[in-house]
């Protein structure tokens, strides 16, 4: 398998396209967010990783269950690592 072009991981993963307009970006995860349910997961059409951190981590915060706090938080920490991993292997390199 070839090796990435140095920040592809980045632009892929962590940015998830261009932050031009900003505003409209967190519009898009304002809306998922808002939308969420557990039978409908919205985030994973979110374009970055860090946007699906903060949606998880919203949700956690949301919830009087720390079951389910603990869950969103694993959610989280899923897309945190992705987010690393694109940073530290690919974009730093």
């Amino acid at each position: 398998m070839a090796q990435p072009e140095n920040g592809d991981c980045v632009v892929r993963d962590i940015l998830g396209g261009s932050w031009n307009e900003p505003s409209k970006r967190w519009a898009v995860l304002d809306v998922a967010i808002k939308s969420w349910i557990p039978a409908r997961n919205t985030f994973p059409a979110l374009p970055s990783h860090p946007q699906r951190i903060v949606g998880w981590a919203t949700l956690a915060l949301s919830t009087s269950s720390l079951d389910t706090a603990k869950e969103y938080g694993g959610h989280a920490q899923l897309h945190i690592d992705v987010s690393t991993k694109a940073f530290t292997q690919c974009g730093s390199g």
